[in-house]
């Protein structure tokens, strides 16, 4: 805690208050003048102050302002802590969500290429028992590559549906 008068021999105490924020930005400060000026008060708040008194002022008051200057300093200091807490939580959390969807991704990716084997095994079964079949199956593959491209699909999309074979 720094108790600084706004009227100091080689600066002003405003100006201190800038400096402390600086060297200790933890410190709480108070202010005190000699001068009952609202200006001055909101000058000192807007630089950092915790507390301003005008003297004369009596122990009771002081003490008072020091209390409410460590409080609020205190107050500060763990709303600070916990937003860094929640800060890593989340970028824990953001982590786990990233590898959970490249997870997905991969299961899709596994996915895909079973159901393409699938389907390339069921018409090799087809394809063994009758030539003339397996032959319209591949007409019907071409066939459905060439509307879905003209329909406007992209190329993936169309060799997808052209794999589904008929």
């Amino acid at each position: 805690l720094v108790i600084t008068d706004v009227q100091l021999r080689d600066q002003s105490g405003i100006d201190l208050l800038g400096v402390i924020e600086d060297v200790s930005p933890n410190t709480a400060t108070i202010v005190v003048t000699g001068l009952d000026d609202p200006s001055i008060a909101d000058l000192a708040i807007e630089n950092g102050a915790y507390g301003y008194l005008v003297k004369p002022f009596g122990p009771s008051e002081l003490l008072i302002q020091i209390r409410n200057a460590l409080r609020r300093r205190r107050l500060e200091r763990a709303a600070r802590d916990e937003r860094s807490r929640l800060e890593i939580a989340v970028e824990e959390r953001t982590a786990e969500l990233r590898g959970a969807l490249e997870g997905l991704q991969r299961a899709k990716s596994q996915l895909r290429l079973a159901q393409e084997e699938t389907i390339k095994r069921l018409a090799t079964a087809v394809e063994a028992r009758d030539s003339r079949t397996a032959e319209h199956i591949d007409r019907v593959s071409a066939f459905t590559r060439i509307v879905s491209l003209s329909l406007g699909l992209d190329a993936g999309a169309a060799e997808v549906i052209a794999e589904a074979r008929g």
